[in-house]
């Protein structure tokens, strides 16, 4: 089996005719070198050794031209090690290391190294380098006009070896330092890009808040005044004056959060939240839940390395993203949602559980990128969007996955050392 299975990578890839044509051109002047050296210089080489060797490299290059398969990386290897061995079998004819244009092997470790993987620049290395080796010490006399051909002395030879080899040693360090390193730019880029489009997408949240704020401001009233003038009868019944007060104290919820998103979307500094302790604060989330089914059980386990005098801000990015998740959690549960909160390495995690069908396989890779729907009712992951985009904000996580025995497990992790700063 070969070493090397995957097609080359994205950013080293290259066209199977771009590099059929480079090996035309090097096929070109190797035709063209041989005609002026026999012809205008008057050194008799051997051609019919040469041109057999030269047909055979035509050959080889129509084969590889031909295919329409994706350039591999082992398929690469393959031709450039024989274009080598083709070459390298010419010098030991034409003189081998003496021949000033052994040189021109360094050109297929040079685009190894351009195209391939370490592993792969590395052998192609270790094949010039061999071949440059058994050239030094084995080859025919280079030839020249008095037709005796000419050897130079082996020290000589043992000099240009020496040279050629740190030549290529030296080339392919480089060459895969810089190729590494453009590489390392640009995943920054991608993902500096995707922070980007990951604001853009909360700043235009913002904007939908706003409107939604201004746009909802006057039927929030209305339900306000007919609840107070509901409130007011005194003909009313007790049922129906338990829920005029209800929807009383939703609308004037709805109308704060409202306001909130207003001054978030208008770049309104936030005023500094209280400090409550953990157990204090986790209450205060449950208790502001908008939804919470009273037939779901909500379990929570505090972890045994928890600190005890441990304080959170009462409100702030991370509680409205833990706020979130536990909502998401209540709607997807059959029965019962369980919480686990620890502090561990210097930060707070939280996982919370619940026992309903969980996410699909095909969108856990993409759930908190961007809204999409997830769910029957016409969820659309906006959610976990958000929650995403909050926790990031303080330089925290959001990972999401599906329990071993079903359901979804939500893990949300920020760093303590944001809670102290809050703090002080």
């Amino acid at each position: 089996m070969s070493l090397f299975q995957s097609v080359l990578p994205e950013t080293r890839a290259i066209k199977r005719q771009s590099l059929a044509v480079l090996r035309w051109a090097v096929l070109a002047a190797q035709a063209i070198t041989v005609l002026v050296v026999q012809e205008f210089l008057a050194i008799a080489l051997p051609l019919a050794t040469l041109l057999p060797l030269w047909l055979a490299g035509i050959a080889i290059n129509l084969f590889f031209s031909l295919r329409r398969q994706a350039l591999r990386e082992d398929e690469l290897l393959m031709h450039l090690a024989a274009d080598s061995a083709l070459l390298a079998v010419m010098l030991h004819f034409t003189g081998g290391l003496q021949n000033p244009f052994a040189a021109i092997l360094l050109i297929y470790p040079t685009i190894a190294a351009a195209l391939c993987s370490r592993r792969g620049a590395v052998m192609m290395g270790g094949f010039t380098i061999t071949a440059l080796t058994i050239l030094a010490f084995y080859h025919q006399a280079l030839p020249w006009r008095d037709g005796q051909g000419l050897l130079l002395d082996r020290l000589y030879s043992c000099g240009v070896w020496t040279a050629l080899m740190l030549g290529a040693m030296f080339i392919i360090t480089v060459v895969q330092r810089l190729l590494d390193e453009a590489r390392h730019a640009q995943q920054a880029l991608h993902a500096a890009q995707a922070a980007l489009a990951r604001q853009q997408r909360i700043a235009a949240l913002g904007g939908l808040a706003a409107d939604a704020a201004h746009q909802l401001s006057t039927p929030l009233s209305t339900m306000t005044l007919i609840a107070h003038e509901l409130l007011d009868d005194g003909n009313l019944g007790e049922q129906a004056r338990h829920n005029a007060g209800a929807l009383l104290q939703q609308a004037q919820r709805c109308k704060t959060v409202l306001a909130n998103l207003a001054l978030r979307a208008q770049g309104a500094p936030q005023p500094t939240s209280a400090m409550l302790p953990l157990p204090l604060w986790w209450a205060e989330i449950v208790a502001q839940l908008p939804s919470r089914r009273p037939e779901i059980q909500l379990n929570v386990d505090y972890g045994n390395d928890m600190p005890s005098s441990l304080l959170v801000p009462a409100a702030n990015e991370a509680a409205q993203a833990v706020g979130q998740i536990l909502q998401n959690a209540f709607l997807q549960a059959r029965q019962q949602v369980l919480v686990e909160i620890d502090a561990t390495d210097g930060d707070l995690e939280i996982a919370v559980f619940d026992d309903g069908k969980g996410f699909a396989p095909a969108q856990l890779a993409m759930l908190g990128q961007t809204p999409q729907p997830i769910s029957a009712h016409g969820g659309m992951g906006m959610g976990l969007f958000i929650a995403r985009a909050l926790l990031e904000q303080i330089g925290g996580e959001l990972t999401l996955a599906n329990a071993a025995l079903g359901g979804a497990v939500v893990r949300l992790r920020w760093p303590l050392r944001h809670i102290e700063t809050e703090a002080a």
